[in-house]
């Protein structure tokens, strides 16, 4: 498994129990997307290496750093939140039921 895969398959492992449920809570304009759109995009074999990428360079690294000021955490947040995001949304579009 390449490491692409592997982060893709981190980040969906969790992504059915509700850790993401509550990211778009945060978001200031809400995404005028439906979730089996998104779960299209990123479920292909390049979505995967995309968001897989994207794991890995917002999620799989430290966000708080000692020494980083408060926006630089803020940017770090704000991008893992993306991720998560995606990540509900392919979640529901596989089970819009939340069952």
């Amino acid at each position: 498994m390449s490491k692409t895969d592997e982060a893709f398959a981190r980040l969906m492992q969790n992504a059915d129990d509700g850790l993401f449920d509550n990211v778009e809570a945060t978001f200031v304009a809400k995404p005028d997307v439906e979730p089996e759109a998104v779960a299209a995009v990123f479920n292909s074999p390049v979505g995967r290496q995309v968001l897989g990428a994207m794991y890995r360079a917002f999620v799989d690294v430290s966000i708080v750093e000692p020494g980083a000021d408060a926006i630089t955490h803020g940017i770090r947040q704000g991008q893992a939140n993306a991720v998560f995001w995606i990540a509900d949304q392919i979640a529901q579009a596989h089970n819009p039921e939340g069952e």
